[in-house]
């Protein structure tokens, strides 16, 4: 048994219910073996008397007891036993008497009376819960199976005719009642007990000297002294008071069986008999159980006293252990109990505070006002709650905590001590100090805010209302409080003019969401009116409940002005004010779906102004911006009110002409919308026309959606561009058919551009003095991979709309460079070649670069070239062209103008243009010789020309009557069929043979 259990139990030789020991049977089985060897075989021979069953009754009872321990249905298991075990005891000890099987059924009766009395009271045996119970115990289970048994016994023995005088059975009686009390503390008190436990108890000093003394006692005082009893009781009652209950119940065993064997005979009739009984068995009994009585008497108060104890340990451990930060402090303020967290909180041992005044760990205010104010409350009604202190840990740090005590009073009304738990609040009063300081800061902003703030309670009342709001709403907060918002904010939507709800009834009681109104019309108290837009969110609890609602909004009057501004402009064309592409889109969307529903058809007219850039380069981009308002202001006037005029961007506008019957409705409109463009514009005084190129498509007949009919109406006017511009042409398969034309041309022409399946032709130019070819054109071609020709004017316009221009124009510049390098070391004078320059290469913002490059790679000098530009490039945008120009002739390399006089040629901007050379179209030659128109056209070309010093090419020359006519005119350069097709560049060499460098007259290449 552990030094814990020792602790708490006084006796060690009484069983612990909640450590019961569960002995197998073998051992129970010698035990009872034994018990019956030693008791009923001592009784049959050693004792004196042959009325002594004290003894035998030893046996008894303590069989009874093990058996009581024993399940019931195992009790007949072990009455066999006990059965066989007495008859060999009896055939041992008694052979001349024989087996007294009567004497052995009184026997049985009496163990089952035992274990059958003792069964309920297992309990109360193991641990007596008090003296009266289990005296009570005692006298019923060491009186009543004696009792019965020997009524038993006398009864079979009358029956089987050895009746006995009473004088001798009751003796009989009396010692065994003496040896029930004898051995039962002891048979009681082994219950469950341990050989190690039992061996501990009894190997105590205490133990072996009480034994010691009660033996001595019982040797000299018997039979030698004259009231021995006397002294042997007062042995056994020294023995229960100074020892353990189980050891006394071994010393009343021990010194009783003594006793028993040492007593002298009184006789063997019945007179001894009787006084057997008053001279040994009464008072043997009577010395018995008040030192029985006492020794149990003696464990309860020690068991009491210990679990008392335990108790208090047990408590003050629970104090110490608890999670509460509590102490408690006696009549004078000390210290005299700590918990654990109170020791944590403020980082202290236990011994370092036990004693102390508790009022040392209090800041000196909180100890002040402890001693001042709050001590006298304390103590005049007998507790506090919740009481705000300050505390100082170990380290110096302050600790908020908020004290709760109560007065524990004595038994004699004093207050002796008092008990307090403590909270630590630091961290809320924390979170106090930071919410006031949020508090403050929150009514400072909304005090200070631009914004409106209203709050109202569920029932729609208003509760708050920051300054704007009162200057918004004419009111004052105290003016508004507790008036419903309805009757203090005017409230209206900005496109109805209906009111708005209030904002209790705006809200979604089963989300916390906000609700945001885009705009609405606040009218204050004076009749002021503001655009604003608000925001109300529900004030909810921390459970969820809503406890009223807060209403933000702002004035957005300006703003949405602006707004209704930048959405206007976002829409709409800056310049002319239409609608730009934006909303064009969206028309054109609801003009695809308004058809679906009415299956009425409608029109869309892409146009495009012809030479716009002419005029806005010429005139500049101002009367330009004046001449694009006028358009759209015609645009604008001769539409329906159903129709929509857009402009795209530059000088391009889309119409939807809306609810279209039949196309002549639509040829009819575009007509007249030819004939109004195409009026005059004043611009700087002088009247100036612009016509227009128009394409149509027609819904649902060229598509059913707005990007299918803005490519198609885009196609259709760029094959009006084509067929002469100023007319209108509706779209029609063949336009879709030259599209995909052109994009297999474009797909065909990036595969073999790499293949190298273009390849570059020469065309000379004669000098009209020598008659030698001075220089030479250089034009590209392409024979595709299935070896046909494509023609220059089916391949070129692809090649510059795709951009494909760019790496053409850089092959036939290198083959230029080579063919170059290459007479150079043949000898040959020719060495200057000219080559077209496309208005896309010109827009390339690397272009100059890039020529400088390829120079530079096939070191070929810039001054054997002559790039030749067309109006049109030049018209697309003169500035950064004439910057273009310049860089090529600070390089050196000549610039002539292609096809002079088919376009808006004006000395405006010829007189701008860093050119060296002006090429006659191919137009103004051929009817020459016929119309005497083109040569005045020509003459005046020259004219001009000598006056600017420039030279001049006729392009073109197709026979001898126009050469001749040319150099009679004198033009000087000659380009045409009439000298040389076209032609390879071995070609071009034999027809430049004989024009050596060794028979050069001296003449310049360079058309100086």
């Amino acid at each position: 048994m552990s030094q814990q259990t020792q602790s708490m139990k006084p006796d060690t030789l009484k069983p612990d219910s909640h450590q019961r020991t569960e002995r197998p049977n073998w051992l129970i089985a010698l035990f009872l073996v034994l018990s019956a060897l030693v008791f009923t075989g001592v009784s049959l021979t050693l004792t004196t008397q042959p009325d002594n069953e004290s003894l035998r009754w030893c046996g008894i009872m303590a069989a009874g007891v093990i058996l009581s321990q024993r399940l019931r249905q195992s009790w007949p298991g072990w009455l066999s036993l006990l059965v066989l075990t007495h008859l060999c005891v009896y055939w041992l000890f008694s052979p001349q008497q024989g087996v007294p099987f009567i004497t052995l059924a009184s026997d049985l009766c009496g163990i089952l009376l035992v274990a059958l009395l003792l069964k309920p009271q297992q309990k109360m045996a193991s641990q007596p819960e008090n003296v009266s119970g289990f005296t009570q115990m005692l006298l019923i289970c060491t009186v009543l199976p004696p009792v019965i048994a020997i009524l038993f016994r006398v009864l079979l023995l009358n029956l089987s005719g050895q009746s006995q005088d009473p004088v001798v059975w009751m003796p009989w009686l009396v010692s065994a009642i003496t040896g029930c009390i004898m051995i039962f503390p002891l048979a009681v008190g082994l219950q469950n007990q341990t050989l190690s436990t039992v061996r501990a108890g009894l190997l105590r000093k205490d133990s072996l000297g009480a034994l010691a003394v009660s033996v001595a006692t019982v040797l000299i005082a018997f039979p030698g002294q004259q009231y021995p009893f006397i002294f042997l009781s007062a042995v056994l009652i020294l023995g229960a008071l100074t020892t353990q209950c189980g050891v006394s119940a071994l010393n009343i065993f021990v010194t009783s069986t003594l006793v028993l064997l040492i007593t002298p005979n009184g006789g063997d009739n019945s007179g001894g008999a009787m006084f057997r009984d008053l001279t040994l068995y009464f008072p043997l009994i009577l010395t018995v159980l008040p030192a029985s009585i006492l020794s149990v008497a003696i464990f309860s108060a020690r068991r009491s006293q210990a679990q008392i104890r335990a108790t208090g340990e047990a408590n003050a451990r629970l104090y110490e252990k608890t999670p509460a930060i509590m102490h408690s402090i006696d009549k004078k303020g000390r210290l005299v109990a700590v918990s654990d967290a109170w020791l944590e909180l403020l980082g202290y041992q236990r011994e370092e505070v036990l004693g102390r005044l508790s009022t040392d760990y209090f800041t000196e205010e909180s100890a002040r006002r402890g001693q001042q104010s709050v001590l006298p409350q304390f103590y005049a009604q007998g507790y506090v709650h919740q009481i705000p202190y300050q505390m100082v840990k170990r380290n110096g740090d302050i600790v908020d905590v908020e004290l709760s005590a109560i007065l524990e009073d004595a038994m004699d009304g004093l207050s002796t001590r008092s008990h307090a738990v403590i909270k630590d609040v630091t961290h809320e009063v924390l979170l106090s100090r930071e919410l006031a300081q949020e508090t403050e800061l929150l009514e400072t902003t909304l005090h200070s805010i631009g914004d409106g703030v209203i709050a109202t309670d569920t029932s729609g009342l208003i509760t708050f209302m920051n300054p704007q709001a009162e200057i918004m709403t004419g009111y004052s907060s105290e003016e508004a409080g507790g008036r419903a918002f309805r009757d203090i904010v005017n409230l209206t939507t900005a496109d109805t003019d209906l009111p708005v709800t209030d904002p209790v009834q705006r809200i979604d009681p089963e989300s916390d969401s906000e609700n945001t109104l885009d705009y609405a019309i606040l009218t204050s108290r004076s009749g002021t009116v503001y655009s604003i837009q608000d925001t109300i969110s529900p004030i909810c609890a921390q459970e969820g409940t809503v406890l009223g609602t807060i209403m933000v909004f702002q004035d957005v009057t300006e703003a949405r002005a602006i707004n209704e501004k930048m959405s206007h402009l976002a829409q709409h064309d800056a310049l002319t004010g239409l609608p730009n592409r934006v909303l064009l889109m969206d028309r054109l969307h609801q003009a695809c779906l308004k058809h679906q529903r009415s299956g009425r058809q409608f029109a869309l007219i892409f146009l495009d102004l012809d030479n716009f850039k002419v005029i806005n380069d010429s005139l500049g981009h101002d009367q330009g911006d004046i001449l694009l308002r006028e358009v759209a202001q015609r645009l604008d006037d001769a539409v329906r009110g159903s129709d929509t005029v857009c402009r795209l961007g530059g000088d391009e506008f889309v119409l939807i002409m809306d609810d279209v019957r039949e196309n002549r409705d639509i040829s009819g409109f575009c007509q007249k919308l030819t004939q109004e463009i195409s009026l005059p514009v004043t611009l700087k005084d002088r009247e100036y026309r612009v016509t227009p190129s128009i394409g149509v498509s027609v819904c649902p007949a060229d598509g059913h959606d707005p990007e299918t009919l803005m490519r198609r109406a885009d196609a259709a006017m760029y094959r009006s561009k084509n067929m002469g511009r100023s007319t209108f042409q509706f779209y029609s398969r063949d336009i879709e058919e030259e599209v995909e034309t052109r994009l297999k041309t474009e797909q065909r022409m990036r595969t073999e551009i790499e293949e190298n399946h273009f390849y570059s032709v020469y065309q000379p130019i004669i000098h009209t003095g020598p008659k030698e070819t001075i220089y030479a054109e250089v034009l590209c071609r392409w024979r595709n991979s299935s070896g046909q020709e494509v023609p220059p004017d089916d391949f070129i316009p692809v090649a510059e709309e795709t951009g494909l221009i760019r790496d053409i124009g850089r092959k036939v510049l290198r083959d230029a460079c080579r063919a170059i390098n290459e007479m150079a070391n043949s000898g040959y004078r020719f060495i200057t070649l000219s080559l077209n320059i496309s208005p896309v290469q010109l827009s390339t913002h690397d272009f100059v670069e890039d020529v400088r490059q390829i120079l530079t790679e096939e070191n070929t000098a810039p001054e054997h070239f002559i790039f030749e530009i067309t109006e049109s490039a030049i018209m697309d945008n003169m500035a950064d062209t004439i910057r273009v120009l310049e860089q090529f002739k600070d390089m050196g390399i000549l610039i002539a103008l292609d096809d002079f006089g088919t376009g808006y040629s004006s000395l405006s901007y010829l007189k701008k243009l860093p050119i060296d050379i002006l090429k006659i179209d191919k137009e103004f030659v051929a009817d020459m010789t016929t119309d005497g128109q083109d040569r005045i056209f020509i003459s005046a070309i020259l004219s001009m020309a000598r006056a600017l010093q420039l030279e001049v090419i006729a392009e073109g020359v197709e026979n001898a009557q126009q050469a001749a006519t040319l150099t009679e005119m004198g033009c000087r350069y000659l380009q045409g069929y009439h000298f040389s097709p076209p032609v390879s560049f071995e070609s071009m060499l034999q027809h430049c043979s004989g024009q050596s460098v060794s028979s050069s007259t001296g003449s310049d290449n360079r058309l100086s």
